[in-house]
């Protein structure tokens, strides 16, 4: 067999065109190493990766932290399919449809709070804070714990704090012990606890998942959103005059700017990635992103009248471990985009604004500030 080529991506070239960044990465081949992982290069071999069962989400088990056992994010089959059965009902459109007012409501106060100013710093002001309360509601806890639940989830993801960790971990046990003591019928973790069929560490791990996947996500996708309407007036007339297609714009945001553009994963036994046998142990890494826009362009796909044209994309993963979320956070999105563009019709980016993608150990790709102006009223 032929060495494996080593591949290096082009951070210069990445920043000014990731299409031809990652078309460069496949022309190295089909499989290539980034950094000791093995990572396929063309769509339908990253899609095989990540419905193959041999390749296991599940990396740091040694370590048994909260950070490691989010389920069903870090479980495998079978534990993660009786997992996913439970968890699935919770989040489909019908199991969301009760809290999409609380979540127009808040969108509204949110955006409101700002539209009298004539500018806002939209990832401190709306980004941020909107994924937070959602997640909070979901879980029936105090929306007045928002700002500090996203500071100590900040500190746990840079690590400049060392007992961040411990203090989330003690205020989810405390808020699964209070609804254990006083369950309140219907509400998320009242089901979880009276299903009889997840363990404390699993349901603790699922509240840490809605924590940190179920906000940071889509806090960047806000963020890019917001982005993407300020460069284009004609995308926000558009979707002023035409609300249907939200949706697809939404879509569209998260095939682009994927908030999470890689996922890694370990071979559990002889596995083959792109045609090539790897030994047990291997890891891989898929890059969601180049597989957005192997086949598609790197802008928002609009056709010539206008119309947002919805393009696939691997943005909320795929296989087993399919973004369990993925119809709360476009719920999420859909709002703050309708309300805004009700809100602040036109609006703009700050002069000499240059947009700064950020990531931390967590792997989410975020703008780290997003200044916006509009005529104040």
């Amino acid at each position: 067999m032929p060495p494996i080529p080593e591949f290096s991506l082009d951070a210069r070239l990445y920043a000014a065109d990731r299409k031809a960044c990652f078309d460069q990465m496949r022309t190295a081949g089909r499989l290539v190493v980034i950094n000791g992982s093995h990572c396929p290069t063309r769509r339908d071999d990253m899609l095989e990766a990540l419905r193959n069962p041999a390749l296991s989400a599940r990396m740091n088990v040694a370590r048994r932290r909260p950070w490691d056992l989010m389920v069903p994010l870090m479980c495998d089959p079978p534990e993660h399919t009786g997992i996913r059965r439970i968890l699935q009902p919770l989040f489909t459109p019908r199991g969301l449809a009760g809290l999409q007012p609380a979540l127009q409501s808040q969108a509204a106060a949110l955006i409101g709070d700002v539209a009298t100013r004539g500018r806002c710093e939209a990832m401190r002001d709306i980004a941020v804070p909107f994924p937070a309360q959602a997640v909070l509601t979901r879980l029936g806890l105090p929306l007045g714990d928002r700002d500090w639940l996203a500071d100590v989830r900040d500190a746990v993801n840079s690590g400049v704090e060392e007992n961040a960790e411990s203090k989330l971990v003690t205020y989810l046990t405390w808020a699964i012990q209070a609804e254990r003591h006083r369950p309140r019928p219907g509400s998320l973790l009242s089901r979880l606890l009276t299903s009889g069929e997840l363990s404390a560490a699993q349901v603790l791990g699922f509240c840490w998942l809605l924590v940190f996947a179920g906000t940071e996500t889509p806090t960047a996708a806000i963020g890019f959103a917001l982005l993407e309407l300020a460069r284009r007036p004609q995308l926000r007339s558009r979707l002023r005059g035409h609300p249907e297609d939200i949706e697809a714009f939404v879509d569209e945001v998260v095939r682009v700017h994927p908030p999470v553009i890689m996922v890694n994963r370990v071979a559990t036994e002889e596995v083959t990635v792109a045609g090539v046998t790897l030994p047990t142990g291997s890891r891989a890494t898929v890059f969601l992103e180049a597989a957005n826009l192997e086949d598609s362009g790197s802008d928002i796909s609009v056709t010539d009248d206008g119309k947002v044209c919805r393009q696939s994309h691997l943005g909320f993963g795929s296989g087993t471990h399919h973004c369990l979320g993925v119809h709360l956070a476009k719920m999420e999105l859909s709002l703050i985009v309708a309300e805004w563009l009700r809100r602040i019709p036109e609006f703009k980016l700050q002069p000499g604004f240059v947009p700064e993608i950020v990531c931390d150990r967590s792997t989410t790709f975020r703008l780290a500030t997003l200044p916006l102006r509009w005529p104040a009223t």
